[in-house]
């Protein structure tokens, strides 16, 4: 398929004058100070109230089923009567895949999503430049690469994000999920921070539950959904929702080259789904392009990953672009709390934690050591392994992921995409996570007979989980073994 810049989804950019090279076709807004250009297929709501204004870009719906999607930008609008505290105090109720830009008087606001899925790559240089690709403010500002930023980014494969808020455009940052962006100034505020225990981890998980019920009805309503499945648990507990909420399912599984005729996670769904009379596609990997890698590279910048392009060109050789992909990455991130496993907070250190991003770059480790002094900073270092995980493995590595595929025209959502419900996730203890309480209970809930299916065997990589200090020593023998590598 050829790129069509306009048939993209989840794309805009934010200036302060129309850029006609980078969107030519593309539909604009004025608010305040800011010009916000999308594509035509990037939904966009906006609504001005005496000295407010308030533009709702993406797709946002209400995890507690009392709004329906139009009406979400003047509830919105309305909390913020007096100020972007108010904003921010409706928004977690919030699912999607979003950026709200808010704007009061001369000062201007940006937030996005709970995981960053529609990203936000900001200038810092002093003009007022946002976009969803680090490429797009790039080329917008004729910015230079950062050679330092280059560095880190030969460290590891371009499939992996890159440590912290860094990009490898000079004076370019990523605004991390649970942060909000002062346009006017340049100021990155914090404003989740990490929850207290939870008493009752049932009551988590029943209301969490009707929240995602909610979510993913909403999501029901705008294009059928496909939900890809493997021999894993979670993409079985993305199932069990819409089983559980009378949803025809529609999954496919990808047959990589490595893959063979017994390789689990083709048996195992292609088994189930027959028994379960549920329609299932098996789809081969396409060749490389390089054609097709350029023209994402083009807008996105160079740095991206190939192998991300070619899957979704897979995705693209089956299914059109009115289809929403569901995904569910939080729920292993944060459900199953895989970053740290069972050890100590304090096993977070910067090495740990870059190292999990498979980059032994001293320059990496130093981005990271910025990142552990912002939780200290704003008391949230006992969080650490959870606020990585939701910054670094879901707002840039997943993030980036699912920007690339919105190029192609695919619509990818997150069902637990909700800032509420990864709060709640965050409050379960760390022990009960790692045993799956999350799964189990969504599972034996939606859908128990999902549970009577074997899922894939365990290896010895899932022996060396099972003891928090064999987790560390593997973790750290695969830092060593990158650094003899020479990464």
């Amino acid at each position: 398929m050829s790129l069509d810049m306009n048939s993209s989804e989840f794309l805009y950019l934010i200036s302060s004058r129309r850029n006609e090279t980078l969107f030519p076709e593309a539909e604009s807004v004025c608010l305040g100070r800011n010009l916000l250009q999308h594509t035509g297929r990037t939904r966009c709501a906006v609504l001005r109230q005496e000295d407010r204004e308030l533009c709702v870009a993406g797709l946002c719906v209400d995890s507690l089923g009392e709004l329906a999607r139009e009406e979400i930008p003047a509830a919105l609008l309305q909390a913020g009567k007096d100020g972007f505290a108010g904003v921010l105090a409706f928004e977690p109720r919030l699912a999607g895949r979003y950026v709200i830009l808010y704007t009061k008087g001369e000062d201007s606001w940006l937030l996005n999503d709970a995981t960053g899925a529609m990203q936000v790559f900001y200038h810092t240089g002093g003009e007022p430049c946002a976009a969803a690709a680090e490429g797009l403010v790039a080329s917008a500002l004729s910015l230079p690469y950062d050679e330092k930023m280059l560095e880190i980014r030969k460290g590891s494969d371009p499939f992996q994000p890159m440590p912290y808020d860094a990009t490898c455009v000079k004076d370019v940052r990523c605004l991390l999920p649970g942060h909000h962006l002062c346009l006017n100034t340049g100021e990155v505020t914090r404003f989740q921070f990490f929850p207290e225990g939870a008493d009752n981890t049932e009551k988590v998980l029943s209301e969490t539950a009707r929240q995602i019920d909610n979510i993913i009805l909403e999501y029901a309503k705008v294009h059928p959904l496909l939900c890809p499945i493997t021999g894993g648990w979670d993409s079985r507990t993305n199932l069990s929702f819409l089983l559980k909420n009378g949803l025809v399912p529609e999954t496919y599984t990808f047959d990589h080259p490595e893959f063979t005729s017994e390789t689990e996670d083709l048996t195992i769904p292609d088994k189930m789904c027959a028994a379960l009379g549920i329609s299932h596609t098996v789809i081969p990997d396409v060749p490389e392009d390089r054609a097709a890698f350029d023209e994402i590279a083009a807008v996105m910048g160079p740095h991206i990953s190939g192998r991300t392009v070619r899957l979704a060109r897979t995705y693209r050789s089956v299914y059109d672009s009115e289809h929403i992909l569901l995904t569910g990455d939080t729920v292993a991130q944060i459900g199953k709390h895989v970053l740290g496993n069972r050890l100590s907070w304090r096993a977070a250190t910067a090495r740990f934690l870059t190292c999990k991003i498979h980059n032994a770059r001293a320059l990496a480790v130093a981005e990271t050591k910025k990142q552990l002094k912002e939780y200290a900073r704003t008391g949230c270092r006992e969080g650490a392994f959870d606020l990585f995980s939701l910054e670094s493995r879901c707002g840039r590595w997943a993030s980036q992921i699912s920007t690339i595929y919105a190029m192609h025209g695919i619509q990818a959502l997150n069902i637990y995409n909700c800032r509420s419900i990864l709060t709640a996730w965050m409050s379960l203890p760390v022990e009960d996570r790692c045993e799956k309480c999350v799964h189990r209970y969504y599972l034996q809930r939606n859908a128990p007979q999902l549970l009577e299916y074997p899922f894939n065997s365990r290896n010895w990589q899932d022996a060396m989980k099972d003891k928090a200090f064999t987790f560390w020593l593997a973790t750290y023998g695969k830092y060593w073994l990158m650094k003899l590598r020479g990464r």
